[in-house]
């Protein structure tokens, strides 16, 4: 009885510890999933008769909830319009650009 007992709880021990594996690599494989929120204004083209500062109010709540740095960037340039895009195209380099350099490039280029 005792031996059967004890093969018994041998069984329940590797049991337990297949189902903690099992469950840690579902933990590993699991995918985070972001809900993106729509912006409180709707985001347009920045022309050159546009406020900036709401411009670019507008804009940081659109990409703050982006992660990567090189995003950021191409969704601000891909919301200029030509003319503020040729002129901060030719201030920064947009491989090594980040998304605050590039907003505050374009808010000097508007303001001269």
């Amino acid at each position: 009885m005792e031996e059967q007992l004890n093969k018994t709880i041998q069984e329940l021990k590797a049991a337990e510890l297949k189902i903690t594996k099992q469950e840690e690599e579902a933990k590993s494989n699991s995918t985070t999933v972001i809900y993106q929120t729509k912006p409180e204004k709707s985001l347009r083209k920045f022309r050159e008769s546009d406020d900036v500062d709401d411009w670019l109010e507008t804009m940081r709540s659109y990409i703050s909830q982006l992660k990567k740095e090189s995003e950021k960037v191409d969704i601000i340039m891909n919301f200029l319009d030509y003319t503020p895009y040729t002129e901060v195209g030719f201030r920064i380099d947009r491989s090594k650009a980040t998304a605050s350099e590039v907003k505050e490039v374009n808010w000097r280029v508007s303001r001269n």
